[in-house]
Parts: structure tokens; C-alpha cells; sequence
């Protein structure tokens, strides 16, 4: 007992560097544990990407590791701190970690809790599990999944037309505000391909914001009210309007000559085209006066399959013909029967 008291004086004038592991009061109960400054070195050094504060009980030697903080993700890697939101989160390998405190029995674990979207930006974007976001003016998609309890981070490429935080595909329809004019008339988008093969969005028509929404397409004219027409043109690149004409115009342009509103058979594409809201459309094809539907395939004769394309005729032939000739020696030579 007199060795005890003589120890417990000479510790008295710095126990506060022991004060988290139990009370400093001289009339407090006697704890057992102090630090292990011996081993100090070991609370610097995660396992299993868990930092251990090292305690020793004075009165048998053996030694006590209490998980303090998680870290080691990588050399001079900051540590991460339980409990505290302003801190728990750590930016490494595409995601963002958390210390989790098992509230069982106190241990710590080292876990990716949501992922990081834009690589190069300087503030890091936080995005949860089951969410995505659109980076790069629109061109890659990053996705926060969970897949057997594990957390993934996808990117891919987008295929189709972004706008407003939303991507397109080919063929789809938007409303967009209009250039100058947000309040009353809208753009109607949709998505489109280029000739070089990228996707692009065009206006293709008019939206009329009323009681009763008014879709219009591009060229094509509506009666608002009675003898009221109403006329959706482009006036400048990206930009509609609604412009009045006199009666309900329904008129197309092909190869410089325009058609009224209606059906007629072309000889030189052998099809059959209508004009309607400004736009010509082929209706069906006629091959040795056999009516042939869109999309659909009839064997010839001469052992070829033609095909009515939507918008050219296609001949399939597994050998040549004699009949066939070619007229023009380029990249895209065009062949006479």
C-alpha cells in the first residue's frame, strides 16, 4: 500500500496527459490504465485501416488498444474522425470515406460512403448511392451504386442530347424557352444526329404557352381562332416565332419545287410522297406496279430483294447482273439498270 501512495505522487504533477482514459481526481477511483509512451508509434500505425490508441494497465503490464480514428488509404493520407460529419469524409480512389462506429461494441471500420463526381474539379461533388450526375458540358454520366454491399462508381459516355441536367436520346422531344421571348412561346426540341455522327439538338417547332398548350411544328400552320392563322418559322439560328398569314398554308419543298398538301408518285424514286405540315413524307413505294409498305421486303425476279426504306429504296443482290452497269467511278458509285 505505501508503494502505491508513493506512485501515485509522483505521477500527480502530469497526470492530465492521461485524463481521457479515466478521472484525474485524487478522490476519484483508482484507474488502472495509463498511456504506453513506449509503443507510442503504434497509434500512428492503422490496422486494417484503424488507428489504436496503446494503454497500459500499470498494475499487470498488458497492454489495451482503443480504436481512435480510421486512415492509411495511402502514404500521408489524413486521418478520419467518428462522429464528426465536418471531418468524416475523406476524398480518395474516386470516393468519399466515412469512420463507422459500430454501436455495439465500439469499433471503428473504414468505409467508402458516397462517390466523387468530377475528378478534376477543385471542390469535391458528393454524389450518394443511387444517384448520378452529368459532368463535362453534358458528355459523361456518373453513377453511385450499391452492388453486394459494395460501392461502385460507373462512368459512362452519353449517347444522345443533354440539356438541363437531362440527357436526351435520338428521336426525343423537349420544350426549351425561347430566344427573347420566354414567357409566352417555347422551342420544341428534339434530339438529332449530324451527318459526322454527333448528336445535336434542333428546333423543330413552336409551343404556345396558353390556357390549352399549342404544339406546332416547325413550318407548319395552325389555326389559333377563327380565321386566325398562325405560322411556326425559324427566324434566326435557335430562335422561333409565330408569324400571321392570311390563310392555312400547307405547302412542301422538295428538290426546288413545291407541293401542296397532299399524295403523289414520284417516277424517279419510285415511291409514293405526301405533303403535310410542311414536310414531305414517303408513304410507300411501287415496284412494276406492285405497291410495296414501308419497311417492308419483296423478292424480284431477278433473284434480288428490294426493300422499301423509309426514305430510299434498297436492292439487295447476292450476285452481280448483267444488266447493271456503272455510271459514275466514285466513293459512292451509282449504278444503272
Amino acid at each position: 500500500m505505501f508503494f502505491i501512495f508513493l506512485l501515485l505522487s509522483s505521477l500527480s504533477a502530469f497526470c492530465d496527459c492521461y485524463h481521457d482514459g479515466g478521472p484525474s481526481y485524487m478522490d476519484s477511483p483508482l484507474w488502472p490504465l495509463v498511456p504506453d509512451y513506449a509503443n507510442v508509434d503504434l497509434t500512428w500505425k492503422p490496422r486494417n485501416f484503424v488507428h489504436y490508441d496503446v494503454w497500459k494497465d500499470w498494475k499487470t503490464g498488458e497492454r489495451k488498444h482503443f480504436p481512435r480514428s480510421c486512415g492509411g488509404l495511402n502514404e500521408g493520407a489524413t486521418s478520419v474522425w467518428p462522429d464528426d460529419y465536418d471531418y468524416q469524409l475523406d476524398r480518395h480512389y474516386n470516393f468519399l470515406w466515412s469512420c463507422e462506429k459500430s454501436e455495439i461494441d465500439g469499433s471503428l471500420n473504414l468505409e467508402p460512403s458516397a462517390c466523387v463526381g468530377d475528378n478534376l474539379a477543385q471542390k469535391t461533388h458528393k454524389i450518394k448511392a443511387g444517384e448520378k450526375e452529368i459532368y463535362k458540358n453534358g458528355s459523361i454520366v456518373v453513377s453511385c451504386k450499391r452492388f453486394e454491399g459494395r460501392l461502385q462508381r460507373v462512368s459512362t459516355p452519353v449517347s444522345g442530347c443533354f440539356y438541363n441536367n437531362t440527357v436526351y436520346p435520338l428521336g426525343a422531344h423537349w420544350s426549351e424557352p425561347n430566344i427573347g421571348d420566354s414567357q409566352t412561346l417555347h422551342r420544341f426540341m428534339t434530339c438529332d444526329k449530324s451527318e459526322s455522327g454527333y448528336f445535336e439538338k434542333k428546333v423543330a417547332g413552336c409551343i404556345l404557352q396558353a390556357e390549352v398548350v399549342q404544339y406546332i411544328m416547325l413550318n407548319q400552320t395552325w389555326e389559333l381562332a377563327e380565321n386566325i392563322f398562325k405560322k411556326c418559322v425559324e427566324t434566326e439560328l435557335g430562335k422561333v416565332d409565330l408569324i400571321s398569314v392570311e390563310k392555312f398554308e400547307d405547302t412542301c419543298n422538295l428538290d426546288g419545287v413545291t407541293y401542296q398538301r397532299g399524295q403523289w408518285f414520284d417516277k424517279q424514286r419510285g415511291a409514293n410522297l405526301r405533303c403535310a405540315f410542311g414536310r414531305v413524307e414517303k408513304a410507300s413505294c411501287e415496284i412494276g406496279g406492285v405497291l410495296v409498305w414501308i419497311n417492308h421486303e419483296v423478292k424480284l425476279s431477278n433473284g434480288c430483294t428490294f426493300l422499301c426504306h423509309p426514305q430510299i429504296n434498297i436492292y439487295s443482290c447476292d450476285a452481280a447482273l448483267h444488266e447493271m452497269k456503272i455510271s459514275h467511278a466514285n466513293e459512292a458509285a451509282n449504278i444503272e439498270i
